[in-house]
């Protein structure tokens, strides 16, 4: 992932998982955790873990091609 095209692509991916987690988190505030989701298959808790588990897969990804630098435990703390 070192070219410009492909990093723009992994930043926007980044942007777009980070959009649809406040999306799923403001959806499970305003209707409830046990409520369904549009799709009607998952609870909004659900669909609010799915969406963290694709933010952390597009992070890990980002980070492995040097597109992004996360931060260590101290940083954290």
């Amino acid at each position: 992932m070192g070219n410009i095209d492909q990093r723009a692509e992994a930043l926007t991916i980044l942007m777009e998982e980070c959009a649809e987690l406040i999306q799923a988190t403001s959806k499970v505030l305003r209707f409830g955790p046990d409520a369904q989701s549009a799709n009607g298959a998952n609870s909004l808790s659900e669909l609010q873990t799915q969406e963290i588990a694709d933010l952390f897969a597009i992070i890990r990804i980002a980070e492995k091609h040097g597109v992004i630098c996360c931060p260590d435990e101290q940083q954290i703390q």
